[in-house]
């Protein structure tokens, strides 16, 4: 039997992409699934359920600290969180730190930083009150090594880092495990908008010169979660194929 069956994970980010891939697999592995994203994740959960899985969605922006109080009740009335997966995210070629406008800054540091923290801020004390619980935050490569062109990502994903550190300190005594994935170039939506010079050039940059698949990440999150990483805390992993090795 899985570890994780009849386990209450949340997952932010769970429409599509890695989030929607990461919710398919926690719930194969018998969790029930409470997945969030601005976008209905409908589809998500109807594939979870056609398969026998349990799941529910709430639509809300991460960004905005409602969210995470109802999230919270929710994530209450099936007793409480076990896992947390801040995966939702929002990236643009924002130029640098000059001609980057202060409305996407904040924008950006909104859904990719604060979303992560009030999402810890609102499911911390069901962990606490379940004896520990498990916490992945969504880093990047770019956390890792400059990259042009995405200041305010590249700061939103130090900060994750900075984060992840930081729970994995303060709440280590409620044992409660805090780690954070950073991820290079992944076959995703969010991705599928490069040209195919532009993808041709990010797969000569990647060391093992492939994009990576969302379910190989979502094996990963899984695994920071288990009884196998039992020694693992504020642990901050690439899964970029070397390419921050390589910058």
């Amino acid at each position: 039997m899985s570890e994780f069956k009849n386990k209450v994970v949340v997952i932010s980010g769970a429409a599509s992409g890695i989030g929607a891939e990461t919710s398919k697999l926690y719930a194969e592995l018998g969790a029930h699934v409470i997945g969030v994203d601005l976008a209905p994740a409908q589809e998500t959960v109807t594939e979870i359920e056609l398969q026998g899985g349990s799941a529910q969605y709430f639509v809300g922006d991460v960004s905005v600290e409602d969210t995470w109080q109802k999230v919270a009740v929710l994530a209450q009335e099936k007793g409480g969180a076990d896992i947390l997966v801040n995966i939702a995210g929002y990236s643009v070629l924002e130029d640098n730190a000059e001609t980057l406008t202060s409305e996407l800054w904040q924008k950006i540091m909104g859904i990719n930083l604060k979303g992560h923290w009030m999402a810890a801020k609102h499911l911390l004390s069901g962990m606490k009150q379940k004896g520990g619980g498990a916490i992945i935050n969504m880093s990047s490569a770019t956390s890792l090594v400059g990259v042009p062109n995405h200041a305010a990502y590249s700061m939103s994903k130090g900060g994750v880092d900075a984060l992840t550190r930081q729970l994995a300190v303060e709440y280590a005594q409620d044992n409660i495990r805090v780690n954070a994935v950073c991820p290079g170039p992944v076959r995703t939506p969010m991705i599928s908008t490069n040209s195919d010079e532009m993808m041709e050039q990010i797969v000569n940059a990647v060391p093992l010169k492939r994009i990576a698949e969302p379910r190989e990440i979502a094996e990963i999150i899984a695994f920071l979660s288990s009884s196998a990483a039992s020694s693992i805390t504020g642990t901050v992993l690439p899964i970029d194929g070397g390419l921050s090795m390589a910058m």
